[in-house]
């Protein structure tokens, strides 16, 4: 038992970990930061993408947030952008809220807009959920990577010069299906200051109940969503 832990106290010193809290809902996101660091995030549940700007004296401009949850595979296993909620001035309406779903199955994937109902995606050549001076979100039909994943939603948000590419993935068929979202965000080099995950606040911690789990071979490459901050 004894060596058990040496080797393992060696594995984190040499592999530069830091442990973090023990939680039995941790999973991972693989996220590329602003720096353009490959870097993987533990948070589960409700979490800040995107705030305009970092500290908030009077006007929220953007906030994006995800709600993440794990997958079937279980604690330290890959997680998942399951909704997402935008708000702030530059939306010029109501509150957005996106919900992933496969296009085959009793919920599928739709949009509501401020205190409006859900929304699906009635044209799939292209739907327009919001379309204003100052912002448009716009969903349609897409095969994004014909290698791997069919044809499924492709939602763009363009919102005070920023833009937030959504593309959904699904696996498996009708109710029996799981689906996630990967997010593509551009254009914040020029937005001023910027909190969430963009990289300024330093590495993630490793829970600690995961560090022995992703020393096993192929661990990270189980599917999670994806993340990318674009300069």
């Amino acid at each position: 038992m004894m060596s058990h832990v040496l080797v393992l106290s060696f594995l984190v010193s040499a592999c530069g970990i830091r442990l973090g809290p023990s939680h039995t809902q941790q999973a991972y996101t693989n996220v590329e930061n602003l720096r353009g660091q490959s870097v993987t995030m533990w948070q589960t549940g409700w979490s800040t993408l995107v705030q305009i700007p970092k500290v908030i004296d009077d006007e929220v401009k953007l906030l994006l947030r995800a709600n993440i949850q794990p997958g079937a595979e279980g604690p330290c296993g890959p997680a998942y952008i399951r909704e997402l909620m935008l708000s702030g001035s530059w939306l010029g309406t109501g509150n957005v809220f996106a919900r992933a779903g496969s296009m085959e199955s009793q919920a599928p994937f739709a949009v509501s807009v401020g205190d409006g109902p859900l929304e699906l995606l009635s044209n799939v050549n292209g739907t327009h959920f919001v379309n204003n001076s100052i912002c448009t979100i716009r969903g349609k039909l897409d095969v994004k990577e014909p290698e791997s994943w069919g044809p499924d939603v492709n939602l763009l948000i363009d919102a005070g010069g920023v833009t937030v590419e959504v593309q959904q993935h699904t696996m498996g068929r009708f109710n029996e299906s799981s689906a996630m979202f990967d997010l593509f965000i551009s254009g914040l080099e020029t937005s001023g200051s910027v909190g969430g995950w963009t990289g300024d606040d330093g590495a993630p911690e490793v829970p600690k109940n995961c560090v022995s789990m992703i020393q096993l071979p192929g661990h990270f490459e189980q599917a999670s969503s994806v993340v990318r901050f674009i300069k």
